[in-house]
């Protein structure tokens, strides 16, 4: 049985909550880019009092990014307005989300097993954020033994990125599959690792960054944390994999394995609130995944 943080990761695929004041609009920005392969997106949005979004977008491996973000707004447009949210194409691959002043909002975006090699989600609080938390986590599939294959879906090397966006400037890493820092071993004509062994390889290398203004920690099964000071208008999460997850022979039907990520942005850094954000977050989302397997 894993502990609440390791169930947290099971649910909170990609998760921004924005903490405001008191007549600051919570929002933020998924960035896509072009899938690689055939898979599916799940989308869950919550202010966490009662307006949310929840959709499963169907993904076609040879869309552009402004094609797969045109269908994940679609999907979730009529559902936004329902709630009296505001939401924008933002770009050519993004999409906003703005829920007035309502405190906080929660975006989760699950890609599983589409392929696409940076997703990024963006936060801006301007003079009133005070800081705030993110966790990157390559999370494997159910039944495999926390293994995950370190190839596409073309039996090539895969890439995973990992990284933060502080003010404009990029702190990123990307790794190939075939890397030796990732131990892999072939099982059954596909090389695969731990997702600990993902977690830790990146990790060190975003050690060797050092970005002024986030610090990095590794967790459990290869979870990365980041910690990001006050002082920073702008920030974002990026992480991606090109990753089919699972051995090319096989099917991903685990809608909680692939490389999630989640952010929490707070106008007050006080840790109880991230905590119950959190939480909030995993009940409703597990609420929309029940409701979709109905």
């Amino acid at each position: 049985m894993r502990t609440l943080v390791n169930t947290l990761k099971y649910a909170a695929v990609t998760a921004l909550a924005v903490s405001s004041l008191s007549a600051l609009a919570a929002n933020g920005t998924l960035q896509v880019t072009a899938p690689t392969a055939n898979g599916t997106a799940g989308i869950f949005v919550t202010d966490l009092t009662g307006g949310t979004i929840t959709a499963n977008v169907n993904i076609n491996g040879n869309w552009t990014a402004t094609q797969k973000r045109d269908a994940i707004f679609n999907a979730i447009n009529a559902q936004a307005a329902a709630n009296g949210w505001g939401i924008a194409k933002n770009g050519a691959a993004g999409i906003t989300i703005n829920n007035g002043p309502k405190d906080p909002l929660v975006i989760n975006f699950n890609p599983r097993g589409t392929g696409e090699t940076r997703d990024v989600i963006v936060g801006s609080r301007g003079a009133s954020f005070q800081g705030g938390h993110g966790t990157m986590d390559p999370h494997a599939p159910s039944g495999s033994g926390g293994m995950m294959s370190l190839m596409d879906a073309n039996g090539a090397a895969a890439t995973f990125t990992a990284g933060v966006d502080i003010n404009g400037t990029d702190y990123t890493t990307t790794l190939t599959g075939d890397n030796p820092l990732f131990n892999g071993v072939t099982v059954n004509g596909t090389l695969m690792t731990s997702s600990a062994n993902i977690g830790a390889a990146l990790y060190n290398q975003l050690l060797n960054i050092a970005p002024v203004g986030a610090t990095f920690s590794l967790g459990t099964n290869g979870v990365i944390g980041v910690d990001f000071a006050p002082g920073s208008s702008d920030i974002s999460l990026i992480w991606g994999t090109s990753s089919n997850i699972v051995p090319t022979s096989s099917t991903l039907t685990d809608d909680s394995a692939g490389f999630q990520a989640s952010l929490t942005i707070s106008a007050v850094p006080e840790p109880s609130q991230w905590v119950l954000a959190s939480v909030g977050m995993l009940l409703l989302w597990n609420s929309a995944r029940k409701g979709r397997k109905a």
